[in-house]
């Protein structure tokens, strides 16, 4: 099949990929190419048209980043790795232009739609203002004013972009189609073989929300009332003017996260712990029955607002996290602060939604023991890297929730790394567990011994347990000394968000 600029002739990935992944530069064009040629004719044609119209000295990075805002799928991934250290800077600049898009549907294409849904807008007290105050992968975002008996009160009105339903449900279904092509592919490119056909399937499942604009507003009030007593947190109020196309809400004024470099040091640590710790630590804290955790926290749907708290923008993707699955991650965790190998093999079994091989479990959950850093204390790191491990090793599959929750994980490294480099996460989750078990104290003299109705899911006995442990940490910790003095790190190799699957 015949194509211009980007994609025509033999693809070369390599200055687009980390240096440590030029190997799979053939692949990942075949893989490029394979899902544009798997696209509609018509949609085939105007990527080409646009790539035909780009200056001949277009680069790789900025011909691939004009395909990928024409693919909402594509545009979705681009703001997953937009902050991946990873990759090359140019190419990193690139793909964060993907996190917030100039608006380039017609005014009149989305207010159509608007009225459409909504009816006489007058008689809602709603009034558009101005054009488009931004265009996301899949939305138009239109400013409005509501006035109601209290006062004028400024909006938004979320907007489905007309189409993006059809190319979204097909661009999905060829992704199902591309990840038989690279299961095929496993052996003659040296891929890890990790079942990419199941992986984009359940990639496909969760992606359709996106579209899903009813989902989006019950996930908008439940994070409105998880986050009401966080004063520095900030979720857009839900307004009672929605439809499965169109969702109003309360303005949120601010800019990324990441565009603080004009600010303190102090002031970029203490936002990049307020993302860690209202992101990840408050909801694997929660006492209710099932918590959520943002879905899709790239730059662009996380503000610094004028006040200095963090705004939380588009709720589409969210992860929703049982109790359950909340006690079984604490279960890994406790396993790693007892040294105990056959534990953590048990705790990984009862995390997975299916163990595949028993055996190359248990290889996971002793060299997970190994990794466990010298003080003794395993971090978001260690745990992401284990979860890795098992994928890779094919010893385990886990649950949707937990391949969203690695997603978001891996991209919130990325944000809080550009947002401060003196915050690191492990830390500060760290002192948050800390917190959290002082203001368990009183809770916990009268709780039983064995109970694990508790914010940290670590019962009295658990805690004994890990007192008994603490001399072989001091150990370790100790060695790791001696083999730094001698010349050897004391730690062993990272295991990082930004590996893996």
């Amino acid at each position: 099949m015949a194509h211009v600029g980007l994609l025509q002739g033999r693809l070369d990935m390599a200055s687009v990929l980390p240096a440590t992944h030029a190997r799979y530069s053939a692949i990942v064009g075949d893989a490029l190419r394979f899902f544009v040629d798997h696209l509609s004719p018509a949609r085939r044609a105007r990527i080409d048209a646009e790539q035909a119209e780009m200056p001949a000295a277009s680069d790789m990075a900025e011909r691939l980043v004009g395909v990928m805002h024409r693919c909402p799928t594509l545009h979705k991934l681009g703001q997953v790795v937009a902050r991946d250290r990873r990759l090359p800077l140019a190419f990193r600049l690139r793909l964060q232009r993907l996190e917030t898009m100039e608006p380039v549907t017609p005014r009149a294409v989305a207010e159509g739609v608007v009225r459409e849904e909504l009816g006489d807008l007058a008689q809602l007290g709603l009034t558009l203002e101005g054009g488009a105050v931004a265009e996301a992968s899949v939305a138009i975002v239109l400013p409005v004013m509501w006035e109601d008996r209290r006062a004028r009160r400024p909006g938004v009105l979320k907007v489905l972009k007309p189409g993006v339903e059809q190319c979204l449900r097909e661009e999905l279904d060829v992704l199902v189609s591309l990840g038989a092509f690279l299961d095929e592919r496993c052996e003659t490119d040296d891929l890890p073989p990790i079942d990419y056909e199941a992986t984009f399937d359940r990639v496909r499942r969760l992606l359709t929300s996106e579209i899903h604009f009813d989902v989006e507003q019950a996930h908008l009030a439940t994070a409105g009332r998880m986050y009401a007593h966080v004063a520095q947190v900030r979720v857009p109020e839900l307004w009672p003017f929605r439809t499965s196309r169109v969702t109003a809400m309360e303005r949120l004024h601010g800019r990324k996260v990441t565009d603080v470099g004009c600010e303190s040091p102090g002031t970029r640590r203490r936002l990049a712990e307020t993302i860690v710790e209202s992101l990840i630590a408050l909801p694997m804290h929660s006492m209710s029955d099932v918590c959520l955790v943002h879905g899709d926290p790239h730059a662009g749907n996380l503000m610094m607002m004028t006040e200095g708290t963090l705004g939380l923008l588009d709720w589409s993707l969210a992860i929703r996290l049982t109790r359950r699955v909340r006690e079984q991650i604490a279960g890994v965790l406790r396993s790693a602060l007892t040294f105990d190998e056959r534990r953590l093999a048990t705790a990984l079994r009862e995390l997975a939604e299916d163990v595949v091989d028993g055996q190359a479990l248990a290889r996971v959950a002793t060299a997970g023991i190994r990794a466990v850093p010298p003080g003794g204390w395993p971090g978001l790191r260690w745990l992401v890297g284990l979860l890795d491990d098992a994928v890779r090793t094919r010893a385990a599959r886990f649950g949707d929730d937990l391949l969203m929750l690695r997603k978001s994980l891996f991209t919130l490294e990325g944000i809080v790394a550009d947002v401060s480099n003196d915050c690191r996460i492990d830390d500060v989750l760290q002192r948050a567990f800390l917190a959290e078990l002082l203001r368990e104290v009183p809770r916990r003299l009268v709780t039983g011994a064995f109970s694990r109705d508790l914010p940290t899911r670590l019962s009295n006995m658990d805690l004994v347990e890990v007192l008994f442990a603490a001399p072989r940490a001091w150990m370790r910790f100790m060695g790791g000394i001696q083999k730094s003095s001698a010349g050897a790190s004391p730690f062993p190799p990272t295991l990082s968000c930004a590996d893996g699957t």
